[in-house]
């Protein structure tokens, strides 16, 4: 799509496709009001926030990035999403690895939403701040707007993360879930113990829910606002997520169930809502073909028409090994999802320790061959750096359950 246009790019912080309740409703009606686009079939790069990000903002795979951890970062010499489009830029999030000049990501912005004060004592105030607004999207969304409305004739192009529904789930209203739901979750989070029973996870997964209500509600205020101030005709919109979310769902390739989003591959994880609106687009078309968000890359800079591709790629540092209960051992999981002439989605997975499974009939060796020439590391796409991180930022990725 030619870059010309303004740009606005809306990642819902772990927001998984499929889900108990029709909660993508209002953001499909809105599409098909301005003959969009949904893909069904799209996977992230990763199951958490910094390696998914950095794919998107680079167009590079995981395991050719090499930012797969929470003190890696983008190198200072390397040029982003954002550094590539003509016009003023904006990131609107309080997520730390894009809020956090530390990961390489904010250079690209020429506005930020929260501008660090880096005194001791605005430190210190900054971070009660971030506790007090992290989960209030609708702040965000009102300093975009704000930001969209200030650009006269000028180019603009915004990233906009939002965070409600990233845990803990507290929904601003409650259509699933019910005030003993919400006093549960004020006081219990995640902690490295995955053995949450399946009640306390439905009991969550209504609060998630209800917390994707409210983000959707959110995003057609934006939509609606964009074309209220005569935006919209010249705008290429996506909507979508960096990685999914887990609720107890049992995997075949390893004994742990998907909880949260952390050490697992499961498709709860990886598969993503994603819809698209640009004007030339006249029609609602829905796409089934298998899709890739590292693919955003290429089609804000104009290189692709859509994120659709036969074949994508993930890639996972896990905590611990990624088929058994074991202390951390770094291992990198890596899977490839591949699409067939017949429409067919295969899915193939190999641990660190070389153990594959898939969906298909091939053998082990036959699988661990086709992940590994999939996901080969080519050094000149490596952009990491790695390094400590401030106090601040820990207790902020603490306090998301990332520590």
């Amino acid at each position: 799509m030619s870059t010309s246009l303004n740009t606005l790019l809306i990642v819902i912080d772990s927001a998984r496709y499929n889900n108990p309740y029709s909660v993508f409703d209002t953001i499909r009606d809105t599409v098909k009001q301005f003959g969009g686009r949904e893909y069904t079939e799209v996977r992230s790069p990763s199951i958490w926030s910094l390696p998914s990000h950095v794919s998107f903002l680079s167009g590079i795979s995981p395991s050719e990035h090499g930012v797969m951890q929470n003190t890696d970062s983008v190198r200072d010499d390397v040029s982003l999403l954002y550094d590539e489009l003509p016009g003023e830029s904006g990131v609107f999030s309080t997520n730390p690895f894009l809020e956090d000049s530390e990961y390489g990501l904010t250079s690209q912005f020429d506005h930020r939403v929260h501008e660090p004060d880096l005194s001791t004592e605005g430190l210190l105030s900054h971070s009660k701040e971030v506790v007090q607004r992290l989960f209030r999207d609708r702040h965000i969304v009102n300093h975009l707007k704000t930001w969209i409305g200030s650009q006269d004739e000028q180019s603009w192009n915004a990233l906009v993360n939002l965070m409600d529904v990233h845990t803990p789930y507290i929904p601003e209203t409650m259509q699933y879930s019910n005030t003993r739901g919400v006093f549960f979750e004020k006081n219990t989070r995640y902690d490295g113990d995955f053995d949450v029973s399946s009640s306390q996870l439905s009991v969550k997964q209504s609060l998630y829910c209800d917390c994707l209500l409210s983000v959707s509600n959110r995003i057609k205020s934006i939509i609606t606002y964009l074309e209220d101030i005569g935006e919209l005709q010249n705008a290429h919109i996506v909507i979508t997520s960096d990685h999914g979310e887990g609720f107890g769902e049992s995997t075949p390739f390893h004994d742990r169930d998907s909880v949260y989003h952390y050490n697992s591959v499961g498709d709860e994880l990886l598969h993503v809502p994603m819809f698209e609106i640009r004007p030339d687009m006249t029609e609602f078309e829905r796409v089934d073909s298998l899709g890739s968000v590292t693919n955003l890359y290429g089609l804000f800079t104009g290189e692709l028409d859509s994120v659709c591709c036969e074949k994508t790629t993930a890639s996972v540092v896990f905590g611990g090994n990624l088929f058994s209960e074991k202390p951390f051992s770094g291992e990198v999981g890596n899977v490839l999802y591949r699409e067939r002439d017949d429409g067919k989605i295969e899915k193939f997975v190999v641990s660190g320790g070389g153990t594959a499974w898939s969906t298909t009939d091939d053998s082990d060796e036959d699988v661990r061959d086709l992940v590994m020439s999939s996901v080969e590391n080519d050094d000149e796409n490596d952009i990491s750096t790695s390094g400590a991180i401030s106090s601040v930022t820990e207790d902020r990725l603490n306090d998301l359950g990332y520590i």
